[in-house]
Parts: structure tokens; C-alpha cells; sequence
């Protein structure tokens, strides 16, 4: 989805309200100057001896200067006056009393009106011609409605006058941002109408219920912006809830009611000392956060833009990891439930900072996932899972079968990734069945198409893949049984719900049920106690991880599991 890039430079719109601005006082100084010149030039001609002298030119400037301030309304009333004033009124030669033909002056006349009639002419076509360069400057192409561009001098106007109502009074500016994320996805699916009708059903949604002042901006593509002053903050609490309101009631396209997927954001215009564009930027900031974190709306405050440095730190600091190798992978046994043999592991990656101490994957991935890194951070993964699975089935016994590795929809996004993977397995020597790809179930429904094609070259390899975290995304069922997977894990907040009521229970049969129809293997995620695992393996469960078995170790403590796994079992559950 393209951003909007119709708009000027902040210094050329500026530098146009500027003149705009100080318009009245530029036509008062233009008139002075064009009587000014009138006189001055009737008072030459005169002086110096009548209209047959060659200063009759010198009433051109007023013509010239009419013209092009005021246009051709201008330029006419400055050539008619010029053409009377040096016309009956002024002698042919002043010494000799001599008057002009008619004629003489009517000549003259039509000249001036002539040069009135093209520069006032030209100026209005000009001047029109600005107007409405300003307008697509300022304005969003698809809905009409302001844009970004005007968005930054409105605001920058409301802060000015937000500082000269301090005396009289609470003023309170606040921005609020609306962003449609499914707007490219409704886009490719029903058309690009869809994304003017969707814009403009949500603005007339919202001017409905809007008061005078509080003015809507198109800002980019999917994204609109209130700007409001309120005279108190109950007004703030107001809009609040009709931004709530209208994101929430679905709009009509061709008659088929549709509802927009929003997050929203907002902040107070508090400090007047802060650009317009900063305080736009952390509005953008907020609304990311709440498209990050999977919440609706989220106000900016100064701990995000706290958050938001450290999360750059953490970025920097994960490349110098990945480019030092300081990263590590440790491994969680998969378990068969029905022998409780350990016939796979999942790599997982433990970052210890020699700083920071160890970094929570939770917190580095993520934003692993929005940068660059996330692409040789997978591949780095499966190079070293590839080598250490190696090693490690030097240890094991023959059902000891793959090691999983988690892949984001970043990865399935990259037309070079399979390729990528195929090499890497060439080189390191590893079957390619003994590699399982994971990825989220949200992952693959955000481009089903792709997705699955993607998914089908990666199959075509020989290599596994699985659904993780399976029930916590959307319409799980309708779209599984078009995805190539052999298996499906269960969401550890399933299975560890498990021992809290009947709900889960029978989620987690139904899904147990439904895999096993469509031919699908089913791991059981977070097993935590033995009741859990006893219930998982009369359901029928496959394959079962988590803290009951054993926690994410490093290869020397997995080979060593690996060598006695009887007495490992037994470990685990003493009889």
C-alpha cells in the first residue's frame, strides 16, 4: 500500500500561508501603489509638456501592477483610468493649450486596456493555476479531504493559538489517529474501490457526530486524523467514544456490510516548544504500539517514547549479537505421549547480553520480526539447529526424528527464502526431513495465497511443517485443510487451561479430533503436570512439550538426556 507522497515541502506551504496570510495588507499596498503611480505619471506627462511627449509610456506600470495583483478585473480599471487621465483631460501640448484627437487618446486607451487585459489575464490563470496546486498539495487524492501537509500548518496554527489562549482560558488541543489495517486486505479481496468507500463511510460516520472546529485529515492511505480543541476535557472524553463508536459499526459497500479492523491513538498537544511533526510522529508511535501489541487503542505517553528508544537499543544490540555469534539455541524435547520416548526438539533462542544479562525472547523478537534482522536470524537458526541435530542424533536412537524451528511470515514474504534453506542444508549435510519449519496460524492467514505457495516449495523438499500455537488466530478450520502441514500444536494457554475447567477440555478434543480427520499429528504445548499429560494421551494426543517433560536446555545436557532417556523418563515421572 503506497504512502501518500503528493505532498510539498513544509516550507513551500509555509512560505504560501505566509503570503496568503498578509494578502489584505499586500492589495491596500498595492493599491497606494498603483494611485501612486497614476499621479506620478499624470504629473510627469503634464510637467513635461503634454501627451506628445514619449512619458505617456509611464502609465503603463500602473496597468502592469493592477493586472497582476488584482487580475483582470484590475488590469481594466487601471488601464481606463490611465487612458482617461492622459485622455480628454490632458492637453496635446501643455504650453500651446493644443487638446488631443479623440483619436489620439482612444488609441492610447486601447493600448492600455490591451496590456490590462493580458497581464490581468495571465495573473488570474496563474493565480488559479496556484490555487489549485495548493489544493492537490493539501488535499488527499482519494477522498478529498486534508492531508498530511495541511495537517502540519493547521496544527501548527491551533498550537499558536493554543499559547495566546493561555490568559483567557483552558484550551486543549489533541490529536487522534484511526488505522485501518485491513484495508489492503479488503482491497485485494474486493477491489481498490473498496478503500475510497471505506474512507469515506468512516469520515461520514464521524462528521456526523464531530463539532465545528474538529476537522478530519487523510493523512496516508489507511490513516485519518482528528484534529480538535476543546474548551474542556470532558469534550476529549467525548470524542474518544465517538472514534469507539464509529470504528466498531461496520460500513456498506455495494450493500454487504463491512467491518474495518481499526486500531486508534491519541495525544494532547501540551507543549508548544515541540514541532508539529514530532507530535504527529509520536501519534504514529502509539497507534504501532497498539498494532504491535494486538489492543485496540493506545494513548502516547512519555514511557513509550521510552520504550521506543529501548526497543532501538535492542535492535542494535541483537545485530552485534548475530554478527558476534553471542546468540545461542537451546533446546525443549518433544515427547511421544503413548511411550514418552523424545522423538523431536524445538530450537529456541537464548540471547545473554554481557550487559544486559539474558534478553526475553519476548521482547527481541518481536522486534526482530519489524526489522531487517529477522531474515539471517532465521537463517542462523536453521544452520545451527542443522548442525547441533547432527551431533546431537550421534546420541540418540532412531525415533529420535527432526528439529523444529519457528519461521515468522516475514520469511514466507522472501521469494529467495526456500532457496535460501535448501543451501543451507546442502552445505551442512542434514536430510531435509529431519527439519520442521513452525509458523503461527496468524502468520499464514495474513496472505493465505502466498502463503501456501510458499509453503508447498518448502514441502516439495522434503521438509515438515507445522502450525504453531494453533486456535488462537482466526477461521483456524476453514483454512487448515488447504495448508500442506502434517502437524498442528496445541497453544499452551489450551492445554494449561486444562486444569481449570470443562471449557478447555473440550477445545482441545475438538482440535485433537479434527487434526486426526484431516490426517494431522497434534502436539500438546506448556505441559505442566502429570494429570494434564494423563488426560492429553487418553484424548488421543500425539506428541506432548513442556516444563513436566523438560525445559529449554543447551546440546550438552540434551545429549546426555539423550544417552540415558530411560533413566530421564524416570526422572521426570518416578513411579
Amino acid at each position: 500500500m503506497a504512502e501518500d507522497t503528493s505532498n510539498p515541502p513544509t516550507s513551500m506551504t509555509s512560505l504560501y500561508y505566509w503570503v496568503e496570510e498578509r494578502s489584505r495588507g499586500f492589495q491596500i499596498a498595492a493599491v497606494a501603489l498603483v494611485l501612486l503611480t497614476l499621479a506620478l505619471g499624470t504629473f510627469t506627462v503634464y510637467y513635461t509638456g503634454g501627451s506628445y511627449v514619449v512619458y505617456t509610456h509611464n502609465m503603463y506600470v500602473p496597468v502592469v501592477i493592477a493586472g497582476l495583483v488584482f487580475g483582470l478585473r484590475g488590469g481594466l480599471v487601471a488601464a481606463v483610468s490611465a487612458g482617461l487621465l492622459l485622455g480628454p483631460l490632458m492637453p496635446l501640448n501643455v504650453a500651446t493649450g493644443e487638446l488631443q484627437s479623440i483619436a489620439n487618446w482612444v488609441y492610447r486607451l486601447a493600448y492600455f486596456l490591451l496590456v490590462g487585459v493580458i497581464v490581468g489575464s495571465s495573473s488570474d490563470l496563474i493565480r488559479n493555476y496556484i490555487k489549485r496546486l495548493r489544493w492537490h498539495w493539501l488535499h488527499n487524492p482519494v477522498s478529498d479531504l486534508p492531508n498530511r501537509e495541511s495537517l502540519l500548518v493547521t496544527l501548527q496554527r491551533a498550537m499558536g493559538g493554543h499559547r495566546e489562549a493561555v490568559d483567557t482560558g483552558p484550551v486543549c488541543v489533541y490529536l487522534y489517529l484511526i488505522d485501518i489495517t485491513n484495508l489492503n486486505e479488503l482491497s485485494l479481496k474486493l477491489g481498490p474501490a473498496i478503500e475510497k468507500e471505506a474512507i469515506i463511510g468512516l469520515v461520514r460516520k464521524l462528521d456526523a457526530q464531530l463539532l465545528l472546529g474538529e476537522m478530519i485529515h487523510h493523512i496516508r492511505t489507511n490513516r485519518l486524523v482528528i484534529l480538535a480543541r476543546h474548551g474542556n476535557a470532558a469534550r476529549h472524553e467525548q470524542v474518544r467514544a465517538i472514534v469507539e463508536k464509529c470504528i466498531a459499526s461496520p460500513i456498506e459497500f455495494e450493500q454487504i456490510p463491512l467491518l474495518l479492523n481499526c486500531v486508534w491513538s491519541d495525544i494532547e498537544i501540551d507543549d508548544p516548544k515541540i514541532e508539529p511533526q514530532d507530535y504527529l510522529r509520536r501519534l504514529e508511535m502509539a497507534a504501532n504500539e497498539a498494532r504491535v501489541r494486538r489492543i485496540q487503542h493506545s494513548h502516547y505517553s512519555r514511557s513509550l517514547a521510552l520504550k521506543s528508544r529501548e526497543n532501538l537499543a535492542v535492535l542494535g544490540l541483537l545485530k552485534h549479537a548475530l554478527d558476534d555469534r553471542i546468540l545461542q539455541l537451546r533446546y525443549q524435547p518433544k515427547y511421544r505421549l503413548s511411550d514418552r520416548r523424545i522423538v523431536s526438539v524445538e530450537a529456541l533462542m537464548h540471547w545473554k547480553d554481557p550487559n544486559r544479562g539474558v534478553v526475553p525472547a519476548s521482547q527481541f523478537l518481536p522486534l526482530a520480526e519489524e526489522s531487517a534482522l529477522i531474515t539471517p536470524m532465521t537463517l542462523w537458526v536453521i544452520e545451527q539447529a542443522a548442525r547441533d541435530f547432527l551431533l546431537l542424533k550421534e546420541s540418540a536412537a532412531d525415533d529420535f526424528q527432526s528439529v523444529a524451528v519457528n519461521i515468522s511470515a516475514t520469511n514466507l514474504g522472501q521469494d529467495s527464502f526456500v532457496e535460501s534453506v535448501e543451501k543451507l542444508l546442502t552445505a551442512v549435510g542434514l536430510s531435509p526431513a529431519c527439519l520442521e519449519l513452525e509458523l503461527t496460524e496468524g502468520g499464514v492467514l495474513s496472505d493465505l495465497d502466498t502463503a501456501v505457495a510458499r509453503l508447498n516449495q518448502i514441502t516439495d523438499l522434503g521438509i515438515r511443517l507445522s502450525i504453531d500455537d494453533f486456535g488462537t488466530g482466526f477461521s483456524s478450520l476453514q483454512y487448515l485443510e488447504r495448508l500442506p502441514v502434517s502437524t498442528v500444536k496445541i497453544d499452551r494457554l489450551f492445554v494449561s487451561g486444562m486444569r481449570d475447567g470443562k471449557s478447555n477440555h473440550c477445545i482441545v478434543k475438538s482440535t485433537i479430533d479434527l487434526a486426526h480427520a484431516l490426517g494431522l499429528d497434534v502436539v500438546a504445548e506448556g505441559i505442566e503436570t502429570g494429570q494434564v499429560e494423563e488426560a492429553l494421551r487418553e484424548m488421543g494426543c500425539d506428541y506432548g512439550q513442556g516444563f513436566y517433560f523438560s525445559k529449554a536446555i543447551e546440546v550438552p545436557a540434551l545429549r546426555t538426556m539423550l544417552t540415558a532417556t530411560g533413566q530421564a523418563r524416570q526422572a521426570v515421572n518416578p513411579r
